[in-house]
């Protein structure tokens, strides 16, 4: 009987974390009027208690009117947040003895990318670097800056930290967005 509730459970689990993935950046949609989005998650937590005969409704998205349409509207980040946290809620409930990669296999997959696509940039920009530094002849100045950049590269963990050791480095340095370009060509 566990193991059965578990699979049901398991199958809506994996239903929200697919709603999740697919939720709208925020970048691009602050707010989302489809009611689809919040009527699909409250339907599945109301399936989650009826199966469990426990009471999830502190997890159900609510809405609140649009200012200009008066139709029901969440954010982007309210409903995110709500429904990571019945994620994390569920695993912890019904799968805590359970690995985390199984679970997230997407997002797993997804963050396993990004670091690569992320390593991948830094160690072209040290091939750059390396090449610019022992096959051309280079100012002082411009070689100072590239050993520098070239020293502090161990310490960048994302995109945007290599855009401002670059930008910091040639600040610093005296630099403009010419000279880098010209450096980086």
């Amino acid at each position: 009987m566990v193991e059965e509730l578990k699979t049901k459970i398991r199958a809506l689990y994996m239903s929200l974390q697919g709603m999740l993935e697919q939720a709208p950046q925020e970048s691009s949609t602050y707010t989302i009027y489809d009611p689809n989005y919040w009527e699909d998650v409250n339907r599945i937590i109301d399936e989650i208690a009826t199966l469990t005969e426990l009471n999830y409704d502190s997890w159900k998205i609510t809405t609140q009117p649009s200012h200009n349409l008066g139709k029901p509207t969440v954010t982007t980040n309210a409903y995110k947040t709500k429904l990571a946290g019945l994620i994390n809620y569920l695993k912890g409930q019904f799968f805590n003895d359970e690995s985390l990669t199984a679970l997230n296999n997407g997002v797993t997959v997804n963050n396993t990318q990004t670091q690569s696509i992320q390593l991948s940039i830094v160690l072209e920009i040290q091939g750059a670097i390396d090449k610019k530094l022992y096959s051309e002849k280079l100012e002082n100045d411009e070689k100072s800056f590239l050993e520098k950049l070239r020293s502090s590269l161990s310490n960048v963990k994302s995109s945007m930290e290599l855009i401002n050791l670059v930008l910091t480095t040639a600040l610093d340095m005296g630099f403009d967005v010419s000279k880098i370009i010209k450096l980086f060509s």
